[in-house]
């Protein structure tokens, strides 16, 4: 099979070129490059296709139905264990590094 069009190929040119241009770049000279090329992809996209916005809507009204889709917490498992971590420390902050172990080893043979 004798391809037309390499993707990979295409996206590792991409790439060269992109690293060509910023490779030299401090971080907010790259920063503001890709701040411009978002503003440029933008606005060509705004130009070349009006459904960009229906395109928009439907995503945003398909995002807003499965977030509402989404049941509330009745638990939470990092708050239980920060909890306990907070409860924890409270007992053993003043404790020497003997006095934690003992305090851990008696927990675990209860």
């Amino acid at each position: 099979m004798n391809k037309k069009f390499d993707c990979v190929e295409m996206m590792e040119k991409a790439a060269k070129r992109v690293h060509a241009i910023t490779s030299k770049m401090t971080r907010a000279e790259e920063s503001a490059f890709w701040k411009r090329k978002v503003e440029e992809y933008e606005v060509t996209a705004t130009r070349a296709s009006k459904p960009t916005a229906v395109v928009r809507e439907a995503v945003a009204a398909y995002i807003t139905k499965r977030v509402k889709a989404i049941p509330k917490k009745t638990f939470d498992c990092v708050e239980m264990k920060h909890k306990a971590q907070r409860k924890i420390y409270q007992i053993t902050k003043g404790m020497s590094q003997a006095e934690r172990i003992a305090y851990y080893n008696n927990i675990g043979e209860k």
